[in-house]
């Protein structure tokens, strides 16, 4: 028997390019998850989900700040629910946004 809840394909893509060579970098990040069996026996279809991020990795002494897009085409899908559910898929979140500041302590020179 194949395991419930495992796709079958999931490939994944992520690229990373300077913007403004060592100050503003970007990224994508693509990934397919084919359909898959929910516990009940029931098809939950595949999806194809990007994220974006913009990342400036030294903004001021150890500083850094990210601005991502998570489900950035707001992709409406589903992920299969498991046994003691209701539920057979789940929906999950459209668009979310996150704004990221990080300070690093004891820096290295």
């Amino acid at each position: 028997d194949p395991v419930n809840n495992y796709p079958e394909q999931l490939p994944k893509i992520n690229l990373i390019a300077p913007v403004v060579p060592k100050k503003l970098f970007a990224s994508f990040e693509g990934q397919y998850v084919s359909e898959r069996t929910s516990f009940l026996d029931t098809t939950v279809a595949g999806y194809f989900v990007a994220n974006a991020t913009l990342f400036v990795p030294d903004l001021s002494h150890g500083l850094s700040l990210s601005f991502s897009a998570y489900n950035l085409f707001d992709k409406r899908y589903a992920d299969p629910g498991s046994a003691g559910l209701i539920e057979t898929a789940i929906p999950q979140d459209g668009r979310t946004l996150r704004l990221k500041l990080t300070y690093r302590f004891g820096r290295e020179k």
